[in-house]
């Protein structure tokens, strides 16, 4: 009797796997799929792998070095080695928003590589982890996103600041060996 038991329990066991394996498999094919849910769409736009997520080469940025400005935001990034993070020195935030690094395409704002939220403040020494590492010897940008409320961030929906003049408030950066 106890090995029938043993054998109708494990039967049950691998039959829950089988079903438990499938129902997240059909989960997880959903949001691969779904363009507004999942990590794997957020990922992707934010590397630009997926139609429709190339960068806007029609953005135009103000080229000033050191601390940029614009309303009560700040923005300031220094040169510093490539990696798998960036370091902010200084940034100000009127609200609660979002830093993000870019890539640059012909001094213009490329992929997204990373954002970190914080709090409305002045901040110093942030560090942004990078879902692709910066490699050396290249231009970067970072720019500010005012948060739509929701607390995650969403290049589409959150608002990219800009200047007095329309440009965006960007501090540029270079990596070094």
């Amino acid at each position: 009797m106890e090995t029938r038991f043993n054998r109708t329990t494990i039967g049950f066991l691998i039959a829950g796997l089988i079903i438990g394996f499938l129902v997240g498999y059909a989960g997880v094919s959903k949001n691969d799929s779904n363009d507004a849910g999942g990590n794997k769409a957020f990922v992707d736009d934010m590397l630009g792998e997926t139609a429709g997520t190339k960068p806007d080469d029609s953005l135009l940025s103000a080229d000033i070095k050191g601390i940029v400005s614009a309303d009560a935001y700040a923005l300031s990034v220094d040169n510093q080695a490539a990696g798998n993070t960036a370091l902010v020195s200084h940034i100000e935030l009127p609200t609660t928003a979002w830093v993000a690094i870019t890539e640059d395409v012909n001094g213009g704002l490329g992929y997204i590589l990373g954002a970190q939220r914080l709090p409305a403040g002045v901040h110093a020494n942030i560090t942004v982890q990078l879902l692709r590492a910066t490699v050396p010897v290249n231009p970067y940008h970072a720019v500010i996103y005012a948060d739509d409320g929701d607390g995650i961030f969403d290049f589409k929906s959150d608002t990219l600041v800009t200047t007095d003049a329309g440009d965006i408030l960007m501090s540029n950066f270079a990596t070094v060996n």
